[in-house]
């Protein structure tokens, strides 16, 4: 038997492997030239660049927003929040933009036994506990934190002044300015304190209270003393001005009279019109 070889069907078969072999390699590099132009164009996150295309969501590291602004995951850009607009947006809260995000909750108070910023020693002693003094008083030094009233042992005020209540430092009184401070009375500046009885005055010169001058002088207040207990048919041993008082809203000069025979003394009134009121002893 004799076998024929057919050399143009191995040639052809040669033909198509090879056409397939190149139409793999242009496949191969088509994708490849697609996959380089790909690496060339995409942007490069990363880099420090914002370049087009990037955004603040997808490369933050790259396109970050300025301070006072958020980046929106919905839009991908940077937005400024707007109080006012009744959104409580991000970098917004209850207490810069209440109108938004409402009013803040109150957490901490004075008495809840702790000490929270902006409680003190001095403001809530029951968070904060007592302050300690700085100065000790008691030791003859006074110092800056003390004065004349809280601590008299050690701000002692001179022989001349007082410690003022209200000022809480030592004072010199001053007579004439229409208070009546301590050390004034009506016998040293009755233009401050006025004066206890009725009969006196202020002079305005000594500064000091002192009993009016009556017209009646003591000899004709004497006389007329003596004619009203003679008119009773009485025998008066003595008599004596005792001085000036005020009666009925009326100044009198006070005599007493020993009456002959009688155990006490009487005493009588006489103003400046020569009005008598003899007065009863209880």
């Amino acid at each position: 038997m004799i076998m024929q070889y057919d050399v143009g069907g191995e040639k052809n078969m040669r033909e198509i492997s090879k056409n397939q072999f190149i139409a793999v390699f242009i496949i191969i590099g088509i994708i490849a030239a697609i996959f380089l132009i790909f690496n060339f164009t995409k942007e490069s996150c990363g880099n420090k660049v914002c370049e087009q295309g990037e955004n603040c969501f997808d490369c933050p590291s790259d396109c970050e927003c300025n301070i006072g602004e958020y980046c929106s995951s919905t839009e991908k850009r940077c937005i400024k929040p707007t109080c006012g607009d009744g959104n409580c947006e991000r970098l917004e809260n209850c207490s810069d933009c209440p109108v938004d995000c409402g009013t803040c909750k109150i957490t901490s108070f004075c008495g809840d036994n702790k000490c929270d910023a902006g409680e003190l020693c001095s403001t809530c002693p029951k968070d904060c506990g007592i302050c300690q003094p700085r100065y000790i008083c008691g030791n003859n030094i006074c110092e800056s934190e003390e004065n004349c009233y809280d601590c008299p042992k050690d701000c002692k005020c001179d022989e001349s002044e007082y410690c003022s209540s209200i000022q809480k430092e030592c004072m010199k009184p001053v007579c004439g300015d229409g208070n009546c401070e301590p050390y004034e009375n009506s016998g040293n500046c009755c233009l401050d304190c006025s004066c206890y009885l009725p009969e006196e005055i202020c002079n305005e010169i000594t500064k000091k209270c002192e009993v009016q001058e009556m017209m009646l002088i003591d000899a004709r207040a004497i006389e007329l003393a003596l004619e009203y207990f003679e008119n009773q048919n009485l025998n008066v041993i003595s008599t004596q001005v005792l001085g000036v008082s005020y009666y009925n809203n009326k100044l009198i000069k006070e005599v007493v009279v020993e009456i002959d025979g009688e155990e006490w003394e009487r005493y009588v009134g006489i103003t400046e019109d020569e009005e008598i009121t003899e007065f009863t002893l209880p």
